[in-house]
């Protein structure tokens, strides 16, 4: 029983998550991104998040660490480099997390109601997938991750002068939700994308832009890269198998067990 509890305490720690009050909303999410000629990826994300009559300290911001790629997973190198709240310096912290990058923002020694205005920025390394025919950024720009409601959602997207996108594509609803409730505009080297209806507690906006072959020279990974992205791809396995083998292991306890009762 104990080697049961302790296998189910590890499954649990890649869901722990952060909870959120009924009556949080996010009014607004607006996303800026800059995508440099070697794939560095400069976001800026603005949110209108509204607590309503609770008293709240402030909020996290989730995204995984590392990318799915058909059965593996790519380790993108994703750094927070600030946050603010109404404008102002906040403190934020980075709580460790297993899967995910994770930015607390808010003072634990104050407290707000109603909405607040959150400004969060961070940097991506690795982002453009490589094809034959294409390169390829395909970005959640929300994430799935709230339990709070969307209503306005906006993506800008700026490319370099040697990347003009060939096509856009965008994405609605919970993760692999194939609904395209949204607008794009392709504009020289700007993309534009809205949703065009509210979202519900982890539905979200993924786009996925293409450009010509080569439009990138990207940067070769490191061998400490490539050691995460053989970590993250066991993690994404286990945590697929680790049920399965828990579910096993109950059972042969309980096969051992009850043929031992029988024998007495």
């Amino acid at each position: 029983m104990q080697k049961q509890l302790v296998l189910l305490a590890f499954v649990a720690s890649f869901f722990v998550g952060t909870s959120v009050s009924a009556q949080d909303y996010i009014r607004t999410f607006t996303a800026e991104a800059t995508l440099s000629i070697d794939g560095r990826y400069d976001v800026h994300e603005r949110l209108d998040y509204d607590v309503g009559n609770e008293y709240s300290h402030g909020i996290y911001r989730v995204i995984p660490k590392a990318a799915a790629i058909g059965w593996r997973r790519e380790f993108m190198g994703l750094k927070f480099t600030d946050a603010l709240m109404e404008g102002q310096p906040t403190p934020w912290t980075l709580p460790f997390s297993v899967m995910d990058e994770k930015i607390k923002i808010g003072d634990p020694d104050q407290v707000f109601q109603q909405e607040r205005g959150f400004d969060i920025a961070y940097d991506v390394k690795r982002v453009i997938r490589t094809f034959d025919d294409h390169q390829e950024l395909y970005w959640n720009v929300t994430g799935n991750g709230w339990g709070a409601a969307i209503g306005t959602t906006t993506f800008v997207l700026n490319t370099p002068v040697s990347a003009l996108p060939t096509s856009a594509v965008c994405y609605t609803g919970k993760a692999g939700s194939k609904e395209r409730a949204c607008t794009v505009s392709v504009t020289g080297h700007q993309v534009r994308v809205e949703a065009t209806r509210a979202f519900e507690p982890h539905e979200g906006l993924t786009v996925s832009v293409s450009f010509p072959p080569g439009s990138f020279a990207l940067l070769a990974p490191t061998a400490a890269e490539r050691i995460k992205d053989v970590w993250f791809t066991s993690l994404s396995w286990l945590w697929l198998i680790t049920p399965l083998l828990s579910l096993g292991i109950s059972a042969a306890l309980w096969w051992r067990n009850g043929r031992e009762r029988r024998g007495r």
